[in-house]
């Protein structure tokens, strides 16, 4: 037996099955003479509903859970690169592929019994953008022992190549680093010089007056296009993070509650438990005074 085989067991199974299951393992190690991997043992957390959804999906290792990986690969590079055509195309399809695995995932809940409510589904959805935003979530996900959701920390610590100028600001800065850059596909000073001139002329020519664009207005265009997509990203994962932080306040709430509850029921447990010792010591009173009463010698008839 070893943590790894148990771990894989033990969230392969329902959440309601989980700690029991734990138990018997961590026992079974303590017989063993292993200690330390009953504690290890002991020390996993069993998984909420909407984990254990995302664990089911990943441990499905289908096209699509291979492609999120993928996907979530090409889209930090895209950044890295700021180069806002693939970060369109890219986010584009990340918006059609979380829903299709977000409904894969409540299919695979529904079937095995626990069938996951509007709040689990958007749980599950928050893990899945974790794992395109950051290699280490999709990691720590593909493996399929979550016991909590992932929470999204978005886009906009994705850093761009060590030597390019760049020192990893925020997406809200992409805009002025592709201006530093040049964009994806700017032109040199000198292209840019020769086509404001070729624009002049080409106005003096047309009699229009119609100013032509020049190589920094194209350059600015795709700066702005790339500002404007990551500020869109960015929004989806502040109201990812602010999801995750209403469902950890209800859960809180929740706990609190049954804390409460619990405390209650503990007190009038308690007050049981008085009441029958108290029942018990005159019951143990009443039976010692029968026994003296059954002991005395009865009057005999002369």
């Amino acid at each position: 037996m070893d943590l790894d085989a148990v771990a894989d067991q033990l969230y392969a199974l329902p959440p309601g099955e989980f700690t029991a299951a734990r138990t018997e393992r961590e026992k079974a190690a303590r017989s063993g003479g292993d200690r330390e991997l009953a504690a290890s043992i002991h020390a996993l957390r069993r998984p909420t509903v909407p984990a254990w959804a995302g664990n089911l999906l990943a441990r499905t290792r289908s096209a699509e859970v291979e492609r999120l990986l993928v996907l979530g690969e090409e889209l930090r590079s895209a950044y890295r690169h700021l180069d806002g055509t693939r970060i369109r195309a890219l986010s584009a399809e990340q918006r059609q592929l979380i829903p299709v695995l977000v409904g894969a995932a409540a299919r695979l809940a529904d079937e095995a019994g626990h069938p996951l409510g509007a709040e689990a589904r958007r749980e599950v959805e928050q893990t899945l953008h974790a794992v395109v935003a950051d290699a280490q979530a999709g990691q720590r996900w593909i493996r399929g022992r979550l016991d909590r959701p992932l929470a999204s920390t978005g886009l906009a610590a994705v850093t761009a190549p060590a030597g390019d100028g760049t020192a990893g600001g925020e997406v809200v800065e992409l805009g002025a680093a592709a201006d530093r850059r040049g964009g994806s596909g700017g032109r040199s000073r000198t292209a840019e010089r020769s086509g404001g001139k070729a624009g002049t002329a080409g106005r003096a020519g047309s009699g229009r007056g119609r100013p032509a664009r020049s190589g920094r207005d194209v350059e600015a265009d795709r700066a702005l296009s790339v500002r404007t997509e990551a500020r869109a990203v960015a929004e989806r994962q502040l109201a990812d993070a602010q999801s995750a932080v209403r469902a950890a306040e209800r859960r809180i709430a929740e706990l609190s509650s049954e804390l409460d509850r619990a405390g209650r029921e503990q007190q009038a447990a308690r007050e049981r438990a008085r009441t029958a010792r108290r029942e018990l010591a005159r019951a143990d009173r009443a039976a010692q005074i029968a026994h003296r009463r059954a002991a005395r010698p009865r009057p005999t008839d002369d």
